[in-house]
């Protein structure tokens, strides 16, 4: 994330001198997440933390934010048309008879009798990240092996899934009116946490690990791009060797047209992106671009 600014919000709450006051406290021994930096923030506020949190919790309502999804999908054109679906086993079950034609493979997987606790946690439900360099650095395998759901069936078989389709991360640009006021006071509260952090060392930038749920599919509309990592850790397999991505199969990025010209890309990474449509609260990141305004 490059440095975080609000220029509504905190700034009237903030006591005289705030900012120096700040960063003269002694914090070399705090975590990047540690709950003392809000301790320090409160300090030098003529309001409690919460009141902050939940005035930047309403005006985060107000904006959208580029988030990410990790997929392997054999024609990225298909979530451009039809938009990102909620986990459905059945759905899945189907995709694996028709990726796997090895007949004695699929009655091994069915006569195993195995309950995938991962229907627990997925079914009816879909996730969004707010940092594709977090996702891309520590959960890779949804753009390696595509759905968790198969990868887990197939286990030790899972290479098969190599075959198909392309490593992708989508981009979407989520109106924050779609997450829930709990969410979003909790989005918040990293954001101050990273504001305090970045106030006392402003030339280190961290990722930031935080997921979105729905339980409703998000419209096409919403996906604004794709990208395609250049190489990916699989932590799968042992020591998690690099994972190097061959694009050259991406249907859109083969033959876009002017409509999608811009929905393609090979990246390295790219980064968090909140920004207001009005208020200027916003959260920016990704220099590989080059610089960017806010």
């Amino acid at each position: 994330m490059a440095p975080i600014c609000f220029k509504s919000g905190t700034s009237s709450s903030a006591k005289k001198n705030a900012i120096k006051k700040v960063r003269a406290h002694d914090s070399s021994g705090f975590y990047a997440d540690d709950s003392e930096w809000l301790k320090i923030l409160g300090r030098y506020l003529t309001i409690r933390v919460d009141g902050v949190m939940r005035g930047l919790a309403t005006a985060l309502g107000q904006t959208r934010m580029r988030t990410y999804h990790g997929c392997r999908p054999k024609d990225v054109r298909t979530y451009f048309e039809n938009g990102l679906r909620v986990h459905s086993r059945n759905t899945l079950e189907a995709q694996l008879r028709e990726l796997i034609t090895d007949k004695a493979l699929l009655r091994m997987i069915s006569t195993d009798g195995q309950d995938l606790s991962i229907d627990e946690h997925r079914d009816g439900k879909l996730y969004v990240v707010a940092d594709d360099r977090h996702l891309i650095k520590f959960a890779g395998h949804y753009m390696i092996y595509g759905s968790e759901w198969l990868s887990a069936a197939l286990r030790y078989h899972r290479d098969r899934l190599l075959q198909f389709g392309t490593p992708t991360v989508l981009e979407i640009s989520l109106p924050l009116t779609r997450v829930d006021r709990d969410t979003r006071i909790e989005l918040a509260r990293h954001m101050l946490t990273e504001w305090v952090r970045q106030t006392v060392y402003p030339d280190q930038v961290i990722e930031l690990d935080f997921t979105f749920m729905f339980k409703k599919d998000l419209a096409p509309e919403l996906i604004v791009s794709h990208f395609h990592p250049q190489q990916i850790p699989n932590w799968l397999e042992r020591m998690g060797p690099l994972y190097l991505v061959d694009s050259s199969q991406c249907e859109l990025c083969k033959s876009p047209t002017p409509k999608t010209a811009d929905h393609c890309g090979v990246r390295a990474r790219k980064g968090v992106a909140i920004q207001a449509e009005q208020k200027s609260v916003y959260i920016r990141s990704g220099s590989h671009r080059g610089k960017s305004s806010p």
